[in-house]
């Protein structure tokens, strides 16, 4: 179990935590591409948000972390694939992940369903 909350949920929104392509309960990383550690990244997204009340169609910003600017495009790709239309604001940075094998970090504000 995580040492702080995955998100939180005011105002009718939800403030999502960074998540990570990273197995909580072994510690192991979860794909060696960036579009595979995305893909599993967007996966937990939709499974917090869905805790909340909300989807990944709720996101209004995404925030990504990427661990080297070449990672880009592949994270570009994966954005794309995942918000084929109407996606939400988006920033992305670059910074060193706090576990090594890690090559990006993602988190976002969502509209929570029970506020609507």
């Amino acid at each position: 179990m995580s040492a702080f909350p995955m998100a939180v949920h005011a105002a009718g929104l939800v403030w999502l935590s960074g998540h990570a392509a990273l197995d909580l309960a072994t510690g192991e990383i979860l794909g060696s591409t960036v579009e595979e550690q995305a893909d599993q990244i967007f996966a937990g997204l939709a499974k917090t948000l869905a805790g909340h009340g909300a989807h990944l169609s709720d996101l209004l910003r995404v925030e990504c972390f990427l661990a080297d600017l070449s990672f880009y495009p592949d994270w570009n790709a994966a954005f794309v694939r995942h918000f084929p239309v109407s996606p939400p604001a988006r920033t992305t940075l670059i910074a060193l992940p706090p576990i090594p094998g890690l090559l990006l970090e993602i988190q976002g504000i969502a509209l929570s369903d029970r506020e609507r």
